[in-house]
């Protein structure tokens, strides 16, 4: 994860994030003596990792991460494992959100528009500090991505439902970032982010990724 250094598996983002206060800064990103790999947030940074030039885009197959949540709170969003396609901007999300859940959403964009449909799964739950095992079983050829959780099927997206559904090879991102308390849609999506105390720091633990074909 070398700062700017593409030719690699994974990169830790360091830019502004368009969406929140607080940056993506590469040092929130730490890997553990054990293997475990921590992400941070507190007020001056956040993490994101992606799938960098030697990860391969894929229009098929299982992407799996096992994952321990921080202590969540309003405003904040925790995406342990989502898949993206830079070119295309073609999108499937696990995001926690806040304290009321877990949504699961898939983004596409046929013919240039923007369409995107979700469900939310364990609404109104507090997952803080769970240890979950997410996975997205992707088939672009039939149609059909299967969202799961320790194994079982919690939404499936189906392109004969939808009527849309990405169409490009993707790859695996993971992050943690804190909304702009400014941004009114933001707020009624995932509750107002307040400043954390000086010195605090949210923690999310990656136990282990893999992709499977």
């Amino acid at each position: 994860m070398q700062l700017w250094n593409y030719d690699q598996t994974w990169h830790a983002s360091q830019w502004s994030n368009a969406f929140s206060t607080i940056p993506w800064v590469a040092n929130r990103i730490v890997t553990q003596p054990d293997g475990k790999v921590a992400f941070f947030l507190d007020s001056a940074g956040g993490p994101q990792l992606q799938g960098a030039n030697r990860t391969v885009a894929h229009t098929s197959g299982l992407w799996e991460v096992d994952v321990t949540l921080p202590v969540l709170r309003d405003g904040l969003i925790v995406a342990p494992l989502w898949l993206y396609n830079s070119q295309t901007r073609d999108e499937i999300d696990f995001e926690f959100v806040g304290r009321k859940g877990l949504d699961v959403t898939m983004h596409a964009y046929p013919n240039g528009q923007h369409v995107k449909t979700s469900a939310r799964i364990f609404a109104g739950q507090d997952l803080s500090q769970k240890r979950l095992r997410l996975g997205i079983k992707l088939n672009v050829a039939s149609g059909k991505a299967e969202m799961l959780v320790n194994g079982s099927r919690v939404h499936t997206f189906d392109r004969q439902q939808t009527r849309f559904f990405v169409t490009s090879g993707l790859k695996p991102w993971m992050e943690m970032w804190a909304a702009n308390p400014a941004n009114v849609d933001l707020v009624n999506w995932t509750g107002k982010w307040l400043p954390l105390p000086f010195g605090t720091r949210l923690q999310m633990t990656i136990h282990g990724y893999r992709y499977t074909p």
